[in-house]
């Protein structure tokens, strides 16, 4: 069994680079999430990875800036990069609070 940070990242890794199959093995099937800000994919989970994995050239690349374990919970600060098909770059900046509950993510 993996240590709840190396769930965390290798969720936000697998995130990033589309693979539905991944994600289905980290989170619980009643998974929640809740986003502030205005996120630019509202759909489930894989659905939106799958979008995320179509309007980019090779996916999004998390990096994790600090993690912070703690019993039940990791506080993740991540930086997110991308390329678009049209060829822009994106930049962006999370902050996630994973919640996990049996090995899996169950709310973030």
């Amino acid at each position: 069994m993996f240590d709840n940070k190396t769930i965390v990242t290798t969720f936000v890794d697998a995130l990033g680079r589309g693979e539905t199959e991944c994600l289905k093995t980290l989170m619980t099937d009643d998974i929640a999430v809740a986003c502030t800000g205005t996120p630019a994919f509202s759909a489930a989970i894989c659905a939106a990875a799958a979008l995320l994995k179509a309007a980019t050239a090779d996916g999004i690349v998390f990096t994790a800036l600090n993690l912070t374990p703690e019993e039940d919970r990791v506080a993740s600060e991540t930086r997110a990069r991308s390329i678009l098909h049209r060829g822009a770059h994106t930049y962006s900046r999370y902050d996630f609070l994973s919640f996990l509950r049996g090995g899996r993510i169950f709310l973030i």
